[in-house]
């Protein structure tokens, strides 16, 4: 978010060229480190190793496909973790959609282009890169479904207010705060799943809960878009408040003690 930041308040200067230099340059840089990793002769495949390639990638479908299955399987008899992980799939799809509407606030409500986008980025990265200091301390005091739920309120208040904001700054401000809720939802949520999910199972349950929040923010992102663009802006950052206040109801949903829970023995 900070880099998006520098290329807003860049963009006026450089021009679209500009940045795209950037981005290409860090492609290239990313490149040559694996070259650097990659040591040796490379030489071409025979039959026999191409066949294996294809069948090791048969074999990792089918491995992904059955730890989604075991990964449910997990689930059915935790609601406590299923009610975390809806949270943290829902969280991942509001959160990645923000990229829609934000651009369209900064050139549509405050008329600031480029450099207006830089600031709201700015906020946003300043935000969470400040809440690493006290998010430990927080999850101590309060507990990490708390912090989970708190944020995720927070969450849902910025997005809902941030199109209607007087002030580039004030935008700013809001986007400042949202960063910070997810700064503290981020760390509590992971912390709270390796609490509750044996090792053993962890790469499992991540995954399914990382698939349905891609699966949300595909399906989010062109709602959201279509939504700015033919009713409202504001109507965008709705939808977007709305799936953070359905995280904030699932992190706060009552559990009854009793129910069969996640054990190192599993």
């Amino acid at each position: 978010m900070i880099a998006g930041a520098i290329v807003g308040f860049v963009y006026e200067r450089i021009g679209l060229g500009g940045v795209l230099v950037i981005d290409v340059s860090t492609y290239i840089a990313s490149f040559l480190c694996y070259l650097a990793v990659r040591q040796g002769r490379h030489v071409v495949p025979r039959p026999s190793e191409l066949k294996h390639d294809i069948e090791a990638a048969e074999s990792a479908l089918g491995k992904f496909l059955r730890e989604m299955r075991e990964g449910l399987v997990f689930l059915r008899e935790r609601p406590k973790v299923i009610f975390l992980g809806t949270s943290w799939a829902l969280f991942l799809g509001a959160m990645m959609t923000g990229v829609v509407v934000t651009p369209p606030l900064s050139d549509f409500v405050f008329h600031a282009g480029a450099a207006g986008y830089g600031w709201l980025n700015g906020g946003w990265g300043v935000g969470a890169f400040l809440s690493a200091i006290y998010t430990a301390a927080l999850i101590a005091r309060f507990g990490a479904r708390s912090a989970i739920a708190v944020s995720m309120l927070l969450l849902s208040v910025t997005m809902a207010v941030s199109p209607f904001s007087p002030w580039l700054a004030f935008a700013v401000l809001l986007y400042g705060l949202a960063g910070s809720a997810r700064g503290v939802s981020g760390v509590a949520m992971n912390t709270s799943l390796m609490e509750q999910v044996p090792p053993q199972f962890m790469g499992r349950v991540q995954n399914t809960f990382y698939f349905f929040g891609v699966l949300l923010q595909i399906v989010l992102g062109l709602a959201v878009g279509e939504i700015a663009s033919r009713v409202s802006l504001g109507a965008g950052f709705g939808v977007i408040a709305a799936v953070y206040a359905i995280a904030f109801g699932s992190a706060c949903w009552p559990i009854r003690a009793g129910r069969a829970m996640a054990t190192a023995a599993d």
